[in-house]
């Protein structure tokens, strides 16, 4: 049996937090629920979780700055964001941040709940209405990125090692995974994968796998 995500709720409202956590420790799609109040406790929680939730009772650039963090440090970590306006610029800034599941504000809690289980599931999920909205963000990326040789410079300064590690990311292969397939420890991993996202200025390893595939497409074109 496969085993379920470790989730991290992140919410300092007291009443708040413990509605959530027993909508979350009642649905079966989602695994064990660690409930914490501030950022700094979080941090701490957050090096042994697979999810971290942020609630809806945070500053949302509080909350941002947050699941940048996470996504930079702690590529393996998704991060699901509530309380999102249904805007295109709150959605693409959050979607930037990190986030690979959003909850909006007139969202249902039922529809809060299945966007946290895609999160478990190692999905992501967005209202289907603003779907366009970030297709259209990632094309745009996509035509800023048309320049080779500036995308080409920034390959050229990861290490042989780095674009090693690059290659396995862009297969969807856990650090862990990795780590046992290049014979070396999982924290240097972390810290490959780390120096990398650095190096290419991008945010996350999804970010990471598109512009791998991305550079491979330009070399065929």
């Amino acid at each position: 049996m496969e085993a379920k995500s470790r989730v991290v709720l992140v919410e300092p409202v007291r009443l708040h937090a413990g509605l959530w956590q027993r909508l979350l420790e009642d649905d079966d799609r989602i695994g064990q629920v660690e409930l914490v109040e501030d950022y700094e406790q979080a941090w701490q929680a957050v090096q042994r979780a697979d999810v971290v939730a942020l609630g809806t009772s945070l500053f949302q650039q509080d909350a941002l700055a947050f699941a940048q963090r996470v996504a930079t440090s702690l590529p393996a970590v998704r991060v699901v964001l509530s309380g999102i306006p249904r805007s295109e610029s709150a959605v693409l800034a959050a979607v930037e941040a990190g986030a690979t599941g959003l909850i909006l504000r007139d969202e249902s809690v039922e529809e809060a709940l299945a966007t946290i289980a895609a999160v478990c599931n190692g999905d992501g999920r967005v209202a289907r209405d603003l779907a366009p909205v970030l297709m259209d963000h990632l094309a745009k990326l996509r035509r800023m990125r048309l320049d080779p040789h500036t995308e080409g410079r920034r390959y050229q300064e990861l290490t042989e090692r780095e674009r090693e590690v690059l290659t396995l990311v862009a297969r969807q292969l856990s650090n862990q995974e990795i780590a046992e397939a290049l014979v070396i420890e999982l924290g240097t991993v972390k810290n490959h994968v780390h120096s990398i996202l650095q190096k290419l200025e991008l945010q996350n390893r999804h970010q990471a796998a598109d512009y791998l595939l991305s550079l491979e497409t330009d070399s065929l074109a």
